[in-house]
């Protein structure tokens, strides 16, 4: 669904003069008529690009091979002059030179040796492409419309496109005479280089994580490192390094054995797995062995400097914190802490040698708190092991007890600590209420109006609850009055009343009255305590003060469209929003409440015939998952014999390509304000295992109050790991999606580089002027990424960064780490989030009042007004394969 109409929004237009992006800025609602179809050519007024960019999603499985269909297929064995010659051609294909030598020969492994006779065709011009081609023997020619342009010889290859997808092939080829061609399909290609790939990458990870400075990289970062690592083979005798020489690398052993020699001695022999140089990466110190292949060797080398542009020069300090992070996240005292870096930096990290005291006998407990980040400590007969930590329970309950024993360090070791008064002034508050905090906080984030605000704010609300004590059949709250608190059950029982009839029983850990802080409602029940009750109380008066008018009118928004018992038949048509080759896209009004929700509709036919049916329901579970102020709402889902519904949020706004394509450039505080935006949620997005995979100007809305929304998540998807689909829009895709050995979230980051790169120089980066995919990426490759009208340093180095071929260094290991980029200077992000930041650059909407009040009075029904629109549609292609997906719409 990566190529469906770009969904629940109206597309505005902004005047043409608007050079400083005023707040005033008008806008022009999107035409009734307009279609934005995928195949339409029809040229912008703006003509560096068309208005329509596809995004390409491909299917992994050919049904049968169709090409070359008079051939015989040989058992053929590669000799080393046929070895030699595919290795050639596969070193010479760019596609095919950056993958990793173990992929390659999977592939040649997998190549069929085809013969065909004379005046035979290979493929033909406007078929689906199917296979890659080395020709072994013989002649062949290339036809454009019929037209001899070139002929093939020995060593020359084509149709390398059909390894990524089924690009309809843009010339015909034919043998001129009897010829001999090594073959791979799409099929066999995708499989062997996934298979070897993933094989690579848990092998990989395995290795490293033995490595105890490695060991305690977050996930996320091993990932990072695992881009960044390279591949060595050394011959049996070769000399790797010698003793004395300046290091900066950590290497392992992936096959093979090294011998390390000192003072021409072999100290030992190493084996798979094992590993050496590991001090080089922290301390840069020489080397103090000379390490010999024993015999074939191949090694993973780790480079200092990859290690830098992940974790930061201070490498040492950082694995340090990282392991503090991770023992952290283990405690309840400080599990929920949203600054954690600020807590990490607060703590003081404090080497021993052996025998020496960290805490003397008899000294109270819980003064501080205590984290073994290196070695090992003794408490008497008991011992203290790395990410122990000391002090926390007894900090908590505020314990008055003595250490019996002194603690020491029975090895080398390493030890942060902070002092309880030192936390609780960072805090803000006493520990021992930290078990009150943490309580209110998670009710707090069950209900609706909170879960869109941060941590911080969260605190500053709790902050502002008050207490009070209830006698038993005292009314709470009362029917009819109107409300201005919310109300959190402490303690005791409450009954909820409508009328006269109990509704519902509530206890402690229950709350009532939230709606009153967002609406000026009437209360629809009364509360009684039926026993003694204690809440807290959280006033309308003090929310506002922590929520100010722009958030409030997000979250009440947020709120209405959490109602799910919408059905078709509560919605009046509007208008045509949007039409993709999938979907149409509707305006449509709530019969009785007036508001408005866009409507997408796909038909069964179409499900069948483009085979939606993951597509579909991939994006139904993802918008159903989440929830974010910056992405569009899914609000529910319908099903009928014709059709599939998705009932989304409306939002009124500007795209960025449209935007984009009236200034031309986007100006600098402006670009700033979007990619701040556009990082959070992807920060979002990623901290849910999803990957949104068509980042692209099209699919990003600037909304009615100058913030960015999300939209057309049909080719989002759910990831742990690796994936390895095909699929996104060229000039916006990583080149490690075309190659086909796995991605995983950084590909996000490399787009947001390229829009980055767009909004400020006005045109892509790479291949531009370029149509074809293979094209693209062989600029991409090419990586001559040049600057024109972006001057500001900080600007530079955040594209460069994004747009490294190396994918672990775009995010330099972690949105956290990115977000303290130089770029990133002065941006609140906390403020972004809760919308406290005023934009510069506000769509100004225009009034469709009256066409709201047109579709009333005449009284439209729903599926006539969509029988009507898709009775002039056009179905481009048609699907002759059955249908096994029976049951494949139960969700909807």
């Amino acid at each position: 669904m990566g190529s469906t109409c770009s969904g629940c929004m109206s597309t505005e237009q902004p005047t043409s003069n608007i050079q400083n992006l005023p707040q005033s800025s008008t806008s022009a609602f999107i035409d009734e008529e307009k279609d934005e179809k995928e195949n339409t050519d029809e040229p912008l007024k703006n003509p560096r690009k068309k208005k329509t960019r596809n995004s390409l999603v491909k299917k992994k499985n050919l049904d049968h091979i169709t090409e070359a269909k008079n051939s015989k297929v040989l058992s053929k064995q590669k000799l080393e002059k046929e070895l030699e010659l595919i290795k050639n051609a596969i070193n010479h294909l760019l596609l095919l030179r950056n993958l990793d030598n173990s992929c390659k020969q999977k592939v040649i492994d997998l190549m069929k040796c085809f013969m065909l006779e004379p005046k035979e065709l290979v493929f033909e011009q406007g078929k689906p492409g199917e296979c890659f081609y080395i020709v072994s023997n013989g002649r062949l020619e290339l036809l454009t419309d019929g037209n001899r342009t070139s002929t093939l010889k020995q060593g020359d290859y084509f149709g390398e496109q059909a390894l990524i997808d089924d690009h309809p092939r843009a010339n015909t080829v034919r043998t001129i005479e009897k010829s001999y061609l090594w073959v791979i399909d799409r099929n066999s290609y995708k499989t062997a280089v996934e298979n070897q790939s993933e094989l690579d990458f848990k092998e990989t990870l395995d290795f490293m994580t033995s490595v105890p400075i490695l060991k305690s990289l977050t996930y996320e970062q091993l990932q990072s490192l695992f881009s960044a690592i390279t591949i060595q083979n050394y011959d049996k005798n070769q000399v790797i390094f010698n003793e004395g020489e300046p290091g900066d690398t950590l290497h392992i052993v992936k096959e093979g054995e090294v011998n390390v020699i000192i003072n021409n001695n072999v100290l030992r022999t190493m084996g798979k797995g094992s590993f050496y140089g590991d001090q080089a990466l922290i301390n840069k110190c020489p080397r103090t062995a000379t390490i010999v292949a024993n015999n074939l060797v191949t090694v993973l080398v780790v480079k200092r400097e990859s290690l830098v542009e992940i974790l930061g020069t201070g490498i040492e300090d950082a694995i340090f914190k990282n392991i503090i992070r991770t023992s952290l996240e283990k405690t309840s005292l400080l599990k929920d802490v949203s600054n954690v870096q600020e807590i990490l930096d607060l703590m003081k990290i404090i080497y021993y040698t052996p025998g020496d005291i960290i805490i003397k006998k008899g000294t109270r407990k819980g003064l501080k708190l205590y984290i073994v980040i290196k070695g090992r400590l003794k408490c008497g007969m008991a011992l203290i092991e790395t990410y122990e930590i000391i002090g926390e329970s007894e900090m908590k309950r505020n314990s008055k007890e003595r250490h019996l024993e002194t603690i020491q360090a029975e090895s080398h070791s390493v030890v942060a600590e902070i002092s309880k008064k030192k936390l609780e002034k960072f805090m803000d508050i006493k520990i021992k209420k930290i078990n009150i905090i943490h309580e209110v906080l998670s009710i707090l984030q069950k209900i609706d109006i909170f879960r869109y605000l941060t941590l911080d704010r969260l605190k500053l609300l709790i902050k502002a609850l008050t207490e009070q004590t209830y006698t038993e059949g005292e009314n709470i709250i009362v029917q009819g009055e109107t409300g201005d608190k919310l109300f959190i059950i402490k303690e005791g029982t409450v009954n909820i009343k409508r009328n006269a009839d109990i509704v519902r029983t509530l206890t402690s850990g229950n709350y009532f009255g939230e709606r009153a802080l967002i609406f000026n409602e009437t209360r629809s029940a009364t509360a009684i305590a039926i026993s003694q009750v204690t809440c807290w109380i959280l006033e309308k008066s003090k929310f506002k003060k922590i929520v100010d008018d722009r958030m409030n009118n997000a979250l009440t928004k947020r709120v209405e469209l959490q109602d799910d018992s919408i059905t078709l038949n509560d919605l009046i048509p509007i208008k045509v929003i949007g039409k993709g080759t999938h979907g149409i896209i509707y305006l449509c009004a709530h019969k009785e409440k007036k508001s408005l929700y866009a409507l997408k509709s796909v038909t069964r036919q179409k499900v069948s015939a483009y085979e939606l049916y993951e597509n579909l329901n991939t994006e139904r579970n993802i918008l159903m998952k989440i929830d974010h102020l910056m992405i569009v709402k899914l609000v529910r889902t319908y099903k009928d014999n014709l059709r599939i519904y998705f009932l989304m949020e409306f939002i009124r706004g500007i795209d960025l390509f449209d935007l984009q394509s009236k200034l031309s450039l986007i100006p600098e505080d402006d670009c700033q304000f979007f990619v701040a935006c556009i990082v959070l949620i992807l920060e979002f997005l990623h901290k849910n295992d999803i990957i949104y995979r068509d980042l692209k100007p099209e699919n990003l809305l600037v909304d009615e109050e100058g913030y960015i929304k999300t939209i057309d998540f049909g080719s989002a998807k759910i990831v742990k790991g690796k994936t390895y689909t095909s699929l996104g829009t060229p000039h916006y895709m990583a080149p490690e999606i075309m190659t086909g050995v796995g991605y995983t979230n950084s590909i996000d980051w490399w787009s947001l580089g390229i829009i980055i790169y767009e909004m400020l120089e006005g045109i892509v980066p790479f291949g531009q002027n370029e149509e074809d995919p293979i094209s693209i990426y062989e600029k991409v490759m090419e990586h001559n990424l040049g600057f024109s009208n972006i001057s500001d340093a900080g600007t530079r180095s955040l594209v460069q960064q994004l747009l490294n071929i190396k994918p672990g260094i775009r995010n330099s290991g972690s949105t956290e780490k990115l977000k303290m980029h130089e770029y990133f200077e002065g941006v609140k992000w906390e403020g972004i989030i809760c919308r406290q930041v005023k934009p510069r650059f506000i769509p100004k909407i225009v009034d469709i009042s009256q066409e709201i009040t047109r579709a009333f009075k005449a009284k439209k029904i729903l599926r006539e007004f969509i029988n009507k629109e898709e009775a002039q549609d056009v179905l481009f292609r048609q699907n002759t394969k059955p249908n096994t997906n029976y049951n494949w719409d139960a969700n909807f």
